[in-house]
């Protein structure tokens, strides 16, 4: 019981972890390249693959090792964190915050104390929030 907390535990600061560091490397380390952008929806762009990819592969491991309602939940959560963590991650590196007109801020969003949450930041928290706390409720029994 308790040990399937703390697994819960450490799988969500992994996803943290994870999120936080390829907002780094995304910042810091990926060339724009304008010239290989390829566009899905008319918003997303070839990179975003490349990211689904990688943000798919510790919720993948979970449910390889824990393939129950447990596991399911965190595989969800983590699914519903990670791009967020990233985001906002990539906003920490460049020293500022989301702007209406900027491209995360596509689906609309809020004025909040001075602030601009995109829509989805509130949609994802939310939903990664129940799901974590239904897994590590699920922990507990």
């Amino acid at each position: 019981m308790l040990l399937e907390f703390a697994k819960g535990i450490a799988v969500i600061l992994l996803g943290v972890a994870f999120a936080y560091l390829y907002g780094f490397i995304e910042h810091g380390f990926i060339p724009p390249a304008e010239h290989l952008r390829l566009r899905f929806f008319k918003h997303f762009a070839n990179y975003h693959i490349i990211m689904f990819g990688l943000f798919s592969a510790l919720p993948l491991v979970v449910l390889a090792f824990q393939p129950d309602l447990f596991g399911i939940l965190l595989s969800l959560g983590l699914w519903a964190f990670m791009p967020l963590g990233e985001d906002i991650a990539w906003y920490h590196f460049a020293g500022t915050w989301p702007a209406r007109e900027d491209w995360t801020s596509w689906g609309g969003g809020y004025q909040i104390r001075n602030r601009w949450i995109p829509r989805w930041y509130i949609t994802n928290s939310l939903l990664a929030a129940i799901l974590f706390i239904l897994a590590l409720i699920r922990a507990l029994q």
